[in-house]
């Protein structure tokens, strides 16, 4: 029966399923209910979304290691990429030597880094780019009619309404004016978790009963 539970259910998330990706602005008292999609077409709810609070933290900046060019009209050869660490002064390179933090640094800015540095020794460096770590937004969802919803999602962390599940999947990382949302509506994911269930109760009492009958 739980098998049976899991094929209909996928059945149905399957031909009356939903996906949609759009990108929702950064506006905290613009409540809208149509977005444009990623593929060019018009995402429409019956509820407003309002997106808010955007927080995002990164991991410590890191550098590329090029080796200069061992051949006339040669490029640059990529050697490895090291993270800043703030708790030392230097930067550690390996068999390309050190250098020091302070050499680094663009201006007086605690996080502003010179985007390329070239080493007396041939090598050179270049600054990639930052690696978000996790980010967060606060999504108000108000429907025509009911209770209004108030939450924050992250990445993993979806927000479920009206039978919708929102994931925060990407944002703007250039001036943070939008995040980009995974919309999916599975109507028949409620039958897959009652069949995964079935499944998971019936086996379980298919092993007490031969543990009981060996017993005996």
């Amino acid at each position: 029966m739980g098998m049976v539970l899991i094929i209909i259910g996928a059945f149905i998330g399957f031909t009356k399923g939903q996906r949609e990706r759009f990108s929702v602005p950064m506006v905290k008292h613009a409540a809208l209910d149509r977005f444009h999609g990623e593929d060019g077409k018009i995402v429409e709810f019956d509820f407003t979304i309002t997106a808010s609070d955007f927080v995002v933290d990164f991991y410590p900046p890191q550098y590329a290691l090029f080796r200069a060019p061992q051949a006339e009209g040669a490029d640059y050869e990529y050697v490895d990429k090291f993270p800043i660490s703030e708790n030392n002064d230097t930067l550690n390179l390996k068999d390309a030597g050190t250098v020091p933090l302070d050499e680094l640094r663009q201006g007086p800015a605690a996080n502003s880094w010179k985007q390329i540095h070239h080493l007396p020794n041939g090598y050179a460096l270049k600054l990639l780019q930052d690696t978000p770590k996790h980010f967060e937004a606060l999504l108000h969802l108000a429907p025509q009619e009911g209770e209004d919803l108030e939450r924050k999602v992250m990445v993993n962390h979806p927000v479920t309404f009206k039978g919708w599940r929102f994931y925060l999947s990407s944002y703007d990382q250039q001036m943070r004016h939008y995040i980009v949302l995974s919309a999916r509506r599975d109507p028949g994911r409620g039958t897959v978790i009652a069949g995964l269930w079935s499944v998971i109760i019936g086996v379980s009492i298919i092993c007490f009963a031969k543990a009981e009958k060996a017993r005996q």
